[in-house]
């Protein structure tokens, strides 16, 4: 579970509603400290985010889009999950062909495979 948050203040003049904040995915969730969030001109506060990162590695990508009055704006959250140490040969195996495969897509059905596909 990766936490973060964002800092947020106000710098127009004029009172911002924060009505929502929709995520890219069902495994990252978005807080806000009250919905609809009002915020004074000068105040501030968090967005509280969270990314399930269970079963995954590489370069992660999720975005907040938050809905205001001032507009909508896009926030990013990037993640370096590093891979995980192979548990059993079958895991193993599997990720070394999910790398071998990003060189060539069929270099899966090239050994074992290649006699029945």
């Amino acid at each position: 579970m990766l936490a973060t948050f964002f800092e947020t203040t106000n710098v127009s003049s004029s009172e911002v509603v924060i009505t929502q904040v929709i995520t890219s995915c069902g495994c990252t969730v978005a807080n806000l400290p009250s919905q609809p969030w009002h915020i004074a001109p000068g105040a501030g506060g968090r967005i509280n985010a969270t990314v399930n990162l269970a079963g995954k590695f590489g370069t992660v990508i999720k975005t907040l889009t938050v809905i205001s009055s001032a507009g909508n704006k896009v926030l990013t959250i990037k993640a370096e999950v590093p891979q995980p140490a192979p548990q059993d040969p079958e895991m193993a195996a599997r990720i070394r062909n999910q790398e071998a495969s990003k060189v060539d897509r069929l270099a899966v059905f090239k050994n074992d495979c290649a006699q029945c596909h």
